[in-house]
């Protein structure tokens, strides 16, 4: 059964991308958000260690996704995720670092996904 409004089958949570995984105020967007009833995956650049990357391992974390680094990359972190939003569908991105808003607002017209 689809809700007519959203989009969304009635008993599955929107869905929600939260870049920049390693960082304390990301971890805590992640709770925020899961906890508000959304299901959220959360990014994280490569070169940041799966350890060092806190929101992987919180239980509000529901997926997972590496992008290239956009400081030395960001054309490659760009592309790569304007991908991943073409194959998953999302309400809404979240760019936490400021290197992740810079890539958000130079490349957001090739994003899929309302950024908040």
């Amino acid at each position: 059964m689809e809700d007519i409004l959203s989009g969304h089958h009635v008993n599955q949570k929107p869905r929600v991308f939260v870049t920049d995984g390693s960082y304390p105020n990301g971890l805590a967007t992640v709770r925020a958000l899961s906890r508000g009833g959304f299901r959220v995956t959360v990014g994280e650049r490569t070169g940041v260690s799966a350890a060092s990357t806190v929101s992987f391992w919180s239980r509000y974390c529901a997926e997972r996704f590496r992008y290239p680094d956009p400081r030395s990359e960001p054309a490659a972190a760009a592309a790569a995720l304007a991908e991943h939003f073409r194959r998953h569908r999302y309400e809404a991105a979240i760019p936490v670092g400021l290197d992740m808003m810079e890539v958000f607002v130079r490349h957001g017209e090739s994003f899929t996904v309302p950024v908040m």
